[in-house]
């Protein structure tokens, strides 16, 4: 909800209801710098968005625990994932339980909000993040420009365009 407020121009009690909803949020970050149960990195990625894009937002400590547990939690090689999976350098829906050779979901949608977030939050995310970053979106994307939802090929029954074939995305 604040992902989608936030950019809005909101009333007294509109912003009062957004000061409330962001105390909550904030209050909701784990000890390992997500939020949520259910697909953190998407909630990590649009709570980014959210803060940063809300008048008056500052940068602070929370969007640095938020963007560290994105980086953290990227299938990358200390998860145990490594370059010759499909899978490496996107995030899983997972989030921090998406360990080797467990896999929800990765695909370029979870990808483009993480991307999105960790672009706003500035330079200084780590270089290999967006290195392994673009191995995985090459992965899913065609020859025809378009691209494929999962890259995983076990995963393409989750793809509505039907298995390796390009949506507009």
């Amino acid at each position: 909800v604040l992902y989608a407020l936030a950019g809005e121009r909101l009333s007294e009690p509109g912003r009062e209801a957004f000061r409330r909803g962001e105390a909550y949020l904030r209050s909701s970050i784990g000890p390992e710098g997500m939020l949520g149960r259910e697909s953190p990195p998407y909630a990590n990625a649009m709570a980014i968005v959210a803060l940063l894009r809300h008048e008056g937002a500052e940068r602070d400590p929370d969007l640095a625990r938020l963007a560290k547990g994105l980086v953290d939690c990227q299938l990358a090689e200390p998860m145990g994932w490594t370059p010759g999976d499909e899978a490496y350098g996107g995030w899983d829906r997972s989030g921090a339980l998406a360990r080797k050779p467990l896999l929800i979901q990765a695909d370029v949608s979870v990808a483009a909000y993480v991307l999105e977030a960790l672009n706003l939050v500035g330079p200084n995310s780590p270089d290999p993040v967006w290195d392994r970053a673009r191995l995985f979106l090459s992965r899913c994307r065609r020859p025809d420009g378009g691209y494929v939802y999962p890259p995983v090929k076990a995963h393409d029954w989750k793809h509505t365009a039907g298995p390796g074939r390009s949506y507009s995305t």
